[in-house]
């Protein structure tokens, strides 16, 4: 179904849907460190991987020429200050378009 999602997104916008994410959510909101790019995430010495509980490096398992395949399912690599950046904006605009206060009521 997200696969559907991202070529409709694809066909209607005419561009990729990495680069319709960077274009429309990522650059309006200063989400610098999000990208579905595995080989530019490795590149900035953020990345980290992942490791097993003994200690065993996993190496990353999706190879970039799969990235726009998978990208409307999963696969954005990002930053806490970025995703906490995310999560203030959308409880704040979400707030404000349901007129109400932020609060117990919401949850």
């Amino acid at each position: 179904m997200y696969i559907v999602g991202t070529y409709i997104v694809s066909r209607l916008t005419g561009m990729r849907y990495v680069d319709f994410v960077h274009k429309r959510i990522f650059k309006p909101l200063g989400m610098k460190s999000s990208t579905y790019s595995i080989d530019g995430a490795v590149r900035t010495g953020r990345f980290t991987g992942t490791w097993t509980t003994f200690g065993r490096y996993i190496p990353p398992w999706l190879e970039e020429g799969f990235v726009g395949l998978m990208a409307g399912a999963a696969g954005v690599i990002s930053s806490v200050e970025d995703l906490v950046r995310h999560t203030i904006w959308s409880a704040l605009y979400s707030t404000h378009l349901l007129k109400r206060s932020f609060g117990t009521e919401c949850i």
